[in-house]
């Protein structure tokens, strides 16, 4: 599925805003010598930069929002057992990379011990989540025979892919 967003005169008017803004350093003039420090020959050049980036990222955002909805659904529809001791190694070792993450951003080794099983609670609902869906996804390549050849590209990703794909559109 290809989305094409519209991108409105307001909503590029709106980012223009948050660049005139600055860094809170009073407002900044934008004009073909600002779009000429960012790269763009003129300030129109970057205005119509800026649209399309907006609407890439509308573009992105729907994308999620239907993958999304997409997840949910399989989800909810789904009967299957997920194996704890799958959901319990994904776990640890996501638990495992937070800790790292938050020691190298300073953190005491003994303030994340005092909290790591609230981190285990929080993580704990959506690994297995996160194994459900795999397993499912899996579970349709299979069924599909969808692979992937390439090692840059996911078998799950794939699998979305042509679950967008396949979908029966409707407009709401």
């Amino acid at each position: 599925m290809q989305y094409e967003s519209e991108v409105t005169d307001e909503e590029v008017e709106k980012a223009m805003d948050i660049f005139k803004k600055g860094r809170g350093e009073g407002q900044t003039e934008l004009n073909d010598s600002f779009a000429k420090g960012l790269g763009f020959p003129s300030l129109e050049e970057f205005k119509t930069a800026l649209k399309r980036q907006l609407a890439l990222d509308k573009d992105r955002n729907n994308q999620m929002d239907v993958e999304n909805q997409i997840v949910e659904d399989l989800i909810k529809n789904a009967k299957l057992m997920v194996p704890q001791s799958l959901v319990m190694n994904n776990l640890e070792r996501r638990l495992h990379e937070l800790l790292n993450r938050l020691k190298s951003s300073g953190s005491k080794e003994e303030d994340l011990k005092k909290k790591e099983e609230e981190y285990r609670k929080a993580l704990l609902p959506v690994v297995e989540k996160e194994v459900r869906v795999y397993l499912i996804l899996e579970e349709i390549a299979r069924l599909e025979n969808i692979a992937s050849s390439n090692p840059n590209e996911s078998v799950p990703g794939k699998v979305m892919e042509f679950l967008l794909k396949e979908a029966n559109w409707k407009d709401v």
